[in-house]
């Protein structure tokens, strides 16, 4: 079975993480992963980090989000295959939406997705035939999204640095027919714990995770959150 990461974040792109690139990248490789999905945050916190280094235009801002990714592919190689991914938060609330199958192309033009509501940010992200899930949705500070505007929810955040309750996401998957799914919440080397998903097929381009997410052609491997 090949082993796949589905949120993970390197600093300094996402603010609040603590390893580079190349030590997650390293991280994964040693603990036996074959895929990666970086998801980096695409926050307020990540523009004003722009606006400070005096990027003003979408494609130096969308240069900016990237680096880390490019980092992390040119530091794995072949021993570790890294998709692009992101965690982005909208207004009006503090709620975070997992965004996979996309890639750099998808970035580069879709603009400051800040101004988005979460209706928007859906329709954008199955407009380019990726996927929204939404992260750790019973942590303290979130609220309740449309079922109808996901395709699944997180239903197993194992970051030992939060209670994401975790039994109340499984629940409410089930009761709305949503797919789960499960992610370290990786910021550093500490919440290391083996979590992700397990499949058949090695996931190594954006329309491979994709599909396996789709057609639930996968097993959840939970990590320990303690």
């Amino acid at each position: 079975m090949y082993k796949t990461e589905l949120h993970a974040h390197t600093w300094p792109v996402s603010r609040c993480a603590q390893s580079t690139a190349a030590q997650v990248a390293e991280d994964y490789i040693q603990n036996g992963y074959s895929t990666l999905v970086l998801t980096n945050h695409m926050s307020p916190s990540f523009f004003e980090w722009a606006q400070q280094e005096g990027l003003s235009s979408w494609r130096e801002q969308a240069d900016l989000f990237l680096s880390d990714y490019r980092s992390m592919r040119k530091h794995a190689g072949d021993k570790l295959c890294v998709l692009l991914g992101m965690e982005v938060r909208v207004h009006p609330n503090m709620n975070d939406y997992l965004v996979y199958g996309i890639d750099e192309e998808f970035v580069c033009r879709m603009g400051n997705i800040m101004e988005l509501s979460i209706d928007g940010l859906s329709q954008l992200v199955h407009d380019a035939g990726g996927l929204i899930y939404q992260a750790h949705p019973f942590r303290n500070g979130m609220t309740v999204t449309d079922p109808r505007l996901l395709d699944g929810i997180e239903t197993a955040n194992c970051c030992r640095s939060h209670d994401s309750r975790n039994e109340i996401a499984k629940a409410w998957a089930q009761r709305f027919g949503l797919r789960g799914i499960c992610g370290s919440d990786y910021h550093r080397p500490e919440h290391m714990n083996g979590t992700g998903i397990l499949t058949e097929t090695r996931l190594d381009s954006p329309s491979a995770l994709v599909s396996a997410l789709t057609s639930m052609d996968f097993v959840l491997h939970e990590g320990k959150n303690d």
